[in-house]
This record gives C-alpha cells, sequence and structure tokens, in this order.
C-alpha cells in the first residue's frame, strides 16, 4: 500500500461553507473580581487559528491535499479578523481567490478565554440576518461553477456548514448537482435541522446531538430517513463510544470503536474527520478504509488542545 502522504499529494478537494477565525486569548487567574463573582484573567498571549470550513481546508493541507474553499468573510478594509484569517491560509498557501469580501458581514470569530488550561468563557461575533441578497448568491454560485469548471480534478467535495449563513438552499444543490454530474463523492457536515437541503449528498456526519434534532437513533428510521434524502450513507460520530456508519442501500451499519489514547479536547475533531475522509474516498479507498483512517485520524487530534490538524507522520505512526 502507497504511504498516505503519496496517496493524497496534492489531491483536490472542494471546501465550500463557512470560514470561522478560532481566537485564543491565554492567561491565568489568582483572584476573583470585586465587581462580580467571576475570575479576573491576566491575558498572556494570543493565538489565532482557522476554524469551520478553514480548518477543514488546513487539516487537507496538513495530509497533504489541495484544498479548494469557496466562502465569504467581512470587507478587508474593515474588518481586521478577516485580514488576519486570509493571511494564515496564505502562510500555508491555501488559496483565497473563491473567498469574497462582503460590504456588511462580519468574518465569524470565536473567543475562548483560557486560564489554566481551562476554557473561562467564549465569545462569538458572527452574522445575525441571513443572506438575502440575490447578488452575493450569484456570486457563490458563479464561484462553483468556475470553481468547478477549471479544476477538472477535484476529487470529492465537503459541505462544511456551521449554519452562520454562507450556505443556502441553492448554493447547497447547485454544489451538490454539479458534484454529482461528475460523479464525485460529497460529504456533508452540517449543524443544520433540515437535511433536506442535501439530498442526493454520498455522507452526511452528524455527532449524536444534531442527530437527535433530525431523527431518533432507531436504525429503520435513519435508514427510511437516508432513502427519502436519496443519500447514501450517514456517519454517527459519538464522542468516547467512536463511530457508525449506516448504509441505505444494504441495509447494513458497522461501528467503528474510538482509537484515541486522551481525549482532552473535541474542538474541530469534525472538521478533521470530514478532511481524512474526503481525501481517503478522493484517493480511491473503499469507505470503510477510508472511514478507518479518518477515525484514527480524530483520535489524535483530540489528544491535542484547541483547534487543531494531523499530519501525515502522525497517522503514518497509528
Amino acid at each position: 500500500m502507497k504511504l498516505i502522504y503519496e496517496r493524497f499529494k496534492d489531491l483536490k478537494v472542494l471546501v465550500v461553507g463557512d470560514i470561522i477565525l478560532d481566537r485564543y486569548l491565554w492567561g491565568t487567574v489568582d483572584r476573583i473580581s470585586p465587581e462580580a463573582p467571576v475570575p479576573v484573567v491576566k491575558l498572556k498571549t494570543e493565538t489565532l487559528v482557522p476554524g469551520g470550513a478553514a480548518n477543514v481546508a488546513y487539516n487537507i493541507k496538513s495530509l497533504g491535499g489541495n484544498p479548494i474553499i469557496i466562502s465569504l468573510k467581512g470587507y478587508i478594509s474593515n474588518d481586521i479578523f478577516g485580514y488576519k484569517l486570509i493571511k494564515l491560509l496564505s502562510e500555508q498557501d491555501i488559496s483565497n481567490q473563491f473567498i469574497s469580501s462582503i460590504d456588511d458581514w462580519k468574518t465569524i470569530v470565536k473567543t475562548r478565554v483560557i486560564a489554566h488550561n481551562q476554557q473561562v468563557v467564549r465569545i462569538d461575533e458572527e452574522n445575525n440576518d441571513k443572506l438575502n441578497s440575490k447578488e452575493i448568491t450569484i456570486n457563490m454560485i458563479k464561484n462553483i461553477n468556475f470553481a468547478f469548471k477549471n479544476y477538472k480534478t477535484i476529487k470529492c467535495v465537503i459541505l462544511s456548514d456551521y449554519v452562520k449563513n454562507t450556505l443556502n438552499e441553492k448554493i447547497i444543490k447547485e454544489v451538490i448537482k454539479k458534484a454529482r454530474k461528475i460523479n464525485i463523492p460529497i460529504i456533508v457536515d452540517s449543524k443544520r435541522n433540515n437535511w433536506s437541503f442535501f439530498a442526493g449528498a454520498t455522507i452526511i456526519t452528524p455527532n449524536i446531538n444534531e442527530l437527535e434534532h433530525i431523527t431518533n437513533r432507531k436504525e429503520k428510521e435513519i435508514m427510511d430517513f437516508l432513502d427519502t434524502l436519496n443519500i447514501d450513507h450517514m456517519l454517527l460520530t459519538m464522542g468516547e463510544q467512536g463511530m457508525c456508519l449506516y448504509n441505505r442501500k444494504d441495509l447494513r451499519n458497522f461501528h467503528f470503536l474510538t482509537t484515541a489514547k486522551q481525549v482532552y479536547d473535541v474542538t474541530g475533531a469534525g472538521d478533521t474527520v470530514v478532511a481524512t475522509l474526503a481525501l481517503g474516498l478522493g484517493a480511491g479507498m473503499k469507505l470503510y478504509d477510508a472511514i478507518t483512517l479518518a477515525n484514527k485520524a480524530a483520535g489524535i487530534v483530540v489528544g491535542k488542545f484547541g483547534t487543531s490538524t494531523v499530519t501525515c507522520e502522525e497517522l503514518e505512526s497509528e
């Protein structure tokens, strides 16, 4: 068998969805505020890392692949976090060609205050209004069409949907239609409560909490649900219990036990799973083998603190 790096090298994966900047403020606590019963954090340093669809792309790049991102960010002149996120991507040679700058749009930022390796509070900055502009939707679809037309060697598509208003029904359906036309896998990682938008996808990857918003965990109902939406597979991530794959066509499921040696932080683990899975399927691996590899990647990344990536070397050692 080829080494992982050789199989994944320069393999193109299209990532469409919400790019996020994960911001960590590190400090120490040695007293409680006299103003309210809350800790006073003495700030020491700041760390910025890509999150959401940008973290998916970072993981693809870390494993040797070539991610192509289609997304939105704030207009560069009045959005310092958008500038910093693009800079982080550029440092890893990830193109921002299809990341559009939008007026009156905030780059999504999650700020976590950490003291003594414990999260004290998280502050989210995002767009409260849905993406209603016809012009923006047309621009996103134009970028999708351009990417499919000019990157003939795209091997897989990921819809990274954090429901932060980057994606809407028209955009999602256009991506699925284009990918199905050239017969490449479509992986959906979504926090959305309505999966009807994803009809025709190859595989959807909810966690237990997300699944419970859609249907219960009875096998027959899951299979019927997949059949109704013409989705081939569901990969249910279950934390310390590992993962479970449901196959619509052969009405079977497979359980993958977790390989994590320790669970330190699950932030971004789902991004690592879909990135590794996409590269595996794009490289021609069988679904079961690609999931086994993605499961090992998740086991590595949850042993790290914060939004993290996994490398080929780490996977090879497993």
